[in-house]
């Protein structure tokens, strides 16, 4: 503890162990295996080497706070809510205390420069339940803040060094699952360990191969999913539309239950459920014809895209972000964040 990792500790091509500084004085400290759970900017993977593939650049921004004396009503629940290129997400928290997120999108970032707080208060009073709850409320305690982020994953693991967490995987915080999957890669990385950490390096090294492959299947459809959940604009009309056909049928939990994995998007977002979406839209009338159907052909065109990336990933080049240029194919090393938290 209050120790910080300068560099691994190599022995030929595999990692055994790390180099720690501390009051002034370096020293190794040797393992068996590093595990790197050190957040999205992880040291140990930058010092592996670690690939990223597959980015995503944030469409939005977020902003949260902690209100007292909120009254949001006899049975408070989870305030979800994205309507006309807007996201507010708000809920009880501990203490007595209320929490309000607002996800704006990036043009509107410099209007809460100008004013912050104003911003905040306005755009999160846009949301009916949320205004109501805060009405004769009192903001406490700091704003905080994320402008830039990328969704990516890394490669897992390599000789001596494996990564578990926002280190190794990364996605859009909308849905907030970043907590829920570290635990769940954790439940199952920790036997992968246990069951071959005493054997020979080769069957550790397989073992956690095994592991990263069920990480990547594990996270994949929910990582696209918070990237579409944290997309700017107005979601396509047949997303809407598939969601209120699962509530007035009584299969809500089919929905909800993406949020825990207890379903999966291949299961609820299905060619049936999407292309019945559609055609109620067009009997019903009132929307653009050619623009209903290139959103459905974009969905499709991109979930194409998405399964290619599954068999094929593109990594990216040093110092290279999602916000900033294309991701490329190749050995390539990947680079740094471009990220900002501001703690006003």
């Amino acid at each position: 503890m209050g120790a910080k990792v300068t560099a691994l500790v190599r022995d030929g091509g595999r990692v055994t162990g790390v180099r720690v500084a501390r009051n002034g004085s370096e020293q190794p400290l040797e393992a068996r295996l590093v595990v790197g759970a050190d957040g999205r900017n992880s040291a140990v993977a930058r010092l592996a080497g670690s690939r990223k593939y597959n980015l995503t650049a944030n469409e939005r921004f977020l902003y949260w706070s902690f209100f007292e004396g909120a009254d949001p009503g006899a049975e408070p629940a989870v305030v979800f809510h994205r309507w006309s290129g807007n996201f507010v997400i708000a809920m009880p928290a501990d203490s007595g205390l209320y929490q309000v997120l607002a996800l704006p999108e990036l043009s509107e970032l410099p209007r809460f420069r100008r004013s912050l707080e104003d911003s905040y208060l306005d755009y999160v009073c846009r949301c009916d339940p949320v205004a109501r709850a805060l009405a004769g409320a009192r903001r406490v305690g700091k704003l905080f803040g994320m402008l830039r982020w990328e969704g990516f994953f890394r490669e897992a693991t390599g000789p001596g060094w494996v990564l578990a967490g926002d280190a190794g995987h990364f996605k859009d915080p909308s849905p907030g699952q970043g907590i829920q999957d570290a635990f769940r890669q954790v439940e199952s990385l920790a036997p992968a360990i246990l069951g071959a950490i005493n054997t020979s390096p080769s069957a550790l090294d397989e073992a956690l191969a095994g592991w990263a492959r069920w990480r990547d299947e594990d996270a994949r459809d929910y990582y696209w999913l918070a990237a579409d959940f944290g997309k700017a604009g107005v979601p396509p009309a047949v997303l809407p539309e598939i969601a209120q056909r699962l509530y007035q049928r009584g299969k809500m939990d089919l929905l909800l239950d993406l949020f825990n994995h207890r379903s999966v998007p291949a299961k609820v977002l299905t060619p049936p459920r999407l292309a019945g979406a559609a055609a109620r839209l067009l009997a019903r009338g009132g929307c653009d014809r050619r623009a209903l159907l290139g959103e459905v052909g974009a969905l499709i065109t991109e979930e194409i895209r998405r399964k290619r990336l599954a068999r094929h990933p593109r990594y990216v080049p040093p110092e290279t972000s999602a916000n900033a240029a294309p991701a490329v194919t190749g050995d390539h090393h990947a680079g740094g964040v471009l990220d900002e938290h501001f703690r006003p």
